[in-house]
């Protein structure tokens, strides 16, 4: 049968995610995003349904999961030699993290981003803010501006936003507001620095 896969690179940590019942049978997790750990590591989550299939594949390359299976806290020996440090990192920002406080604050900072960017004029990419996610903001390209301007502009206010990709490259950016970048302080450094590069294209120089 089919099996529910889920990218949550950046959701983990950020907004509400429970495997069992959501019925995800394999999560594929960042170490960069909501965890504010460096890029170092890829954790997957699998249910019983996906080990059952990895068996029933038994593939056996280097980037095979059957070989994690028989890794156990009590036991945790790793099929390869691991980045000791960063998971060291990870069980420390795991051990202090409150899961509770962690929703609120992003989701408190995301409703937040929404407002300051509407106060400035600006248009959201995702119109009904029930879909917004938590920790990412996405926009539109104001009229008038191209997203290369405009990353200009803001880059120097000292402020790196994010484009995008694909058919959307162009068309929207994006504020992230995840980990440690979600507070309701960071999140108006960024649109000020934003509001201040939108301005100098509105007012005229004079000479």
């Amino acid at each position: 049968g089919s099996l529910f896969l889920v990218d949550a690179v950046t959701a983990f940590g950020a907004a509400a995610f429970h495997m069992g019942e959501m019925g995800v049978d394999a999560a594929m997790v960042g170490s960069q995003k909501a965890l504010s750990l460096p890029p170092t590591l890829a954790v997957v989550a699998l249910s019983r349904a996906a080990w059952l299939k990895a068996r029933a594949v038994a593939w056996s390359g280097y980037d095979a999961l059957l070989p994690w299976a028989h890794v156990h806290r009590s036991t945790p020996a790793f099929p390869y030699t691991p980045c000791w440090n960063s998971l060291r990192a990870l069980a420390s920002r795991l051990a202090s993290l409150s899961l509770p406080a962690a929703l609120q604050s992003h989701a408190q900072a995301a409703a937040h981003c929404r407002e300051r960017v509407r106060a400035i004029g600006l248009e959201l990419y995702v119109q009904d803010e029930s879909f917004c996610a938590p920790a990412v903001t996405a926009i539109q390209v104001p009229e008038g501006w191209t997203w290369a301007e405009l990353d200009a502009a803001v880059r120097a206010e000292g402020v790196v936003l994010g484009g995008n990709y694909g058919p959307l490259a162009g068309r929207i950016f994006r504020i992230g507001h995840m980990g440690t970048q979600a507070t309701i302080a960071k999140v108006d450094a960024t649109v000020d620095a934003l509001e201040r590069a939108l301005a100098k294209k509105q007012t005229p120089a004079h000479g």
